[in-house]
């Protein structure tokens, strides 16, 4: 990698001051307390991960993270992915799914999710052309619902992220 070990240190830094940010908060799910845990969201590393998954993840593990909010697969298989990860002593509690690909095929997404041992599939963002009135808005409702229910279906994700 050609980042600098400077650049990637102040990342990581960044990253733990918002983790611990929120440890200080209560975290519930479900109405239940649950233990908060420290973890940095890929998204932010997403040139590093282009670059080279499993160096970046071993530096991340190396920083004190013991998890990750995946924010895409970089040309791996959630296979290959769950099985860098478990070699880094990483868990994998979150996984971005654009709304394209949730529509495209639903089905792949949740059984990669789980592969990768995945508590919630995030929606990370709408484009322009998918938000642009009231009625695209109560249409995904009405997606994320039927997703939800298939995910409490097979005991999996999605299921406290949109049910609650």
């Amino acid at each position: 990698m050609t980042t600098s070990r400077r650049k990637f240190l102040g990342l990581a830094a960044a990253g733990i001051g918002l983790g611990l940010a929120n440890i200080s908060a209560p975290a519930f799910a479900g109405g239940e307390r649950t233990q908060a845990s420290v973890g940095v969201q890929l998204y932010t590393l997403r040139d590093l991960m282009q670059k080279s998954v499993g160096e970046t993840l071993q530096r991340v593990a190396e920083t004190a993270y013991s998890n990750v909010e995946l924010a895409g697969y970089y040309d791996h298989s959630p296979t290959e992915l769950r099985r860098i990860l478990d070699a880094k002593g990483l868990s994998a509690p979150a996984t971005h799914i654009p709304l394209d690909v949730l529509d495209k095929d639903f089905e792949s997404a949740l059984a990669g999710a789980q592969v990768l041992g995945c508590n919630y599939l995030v929606l990370p963002y709408l484009y322009e052309h998918q938000r642009r009135s009231i009625d695209d808005y109560k249409r995904l409702a009405d997606k994320m619902n039927r997703w939800g229910e298939a995910c409490q279906k097979a005991g999996g994700c999605m299921r406290r992220a949109l049910t609650n």
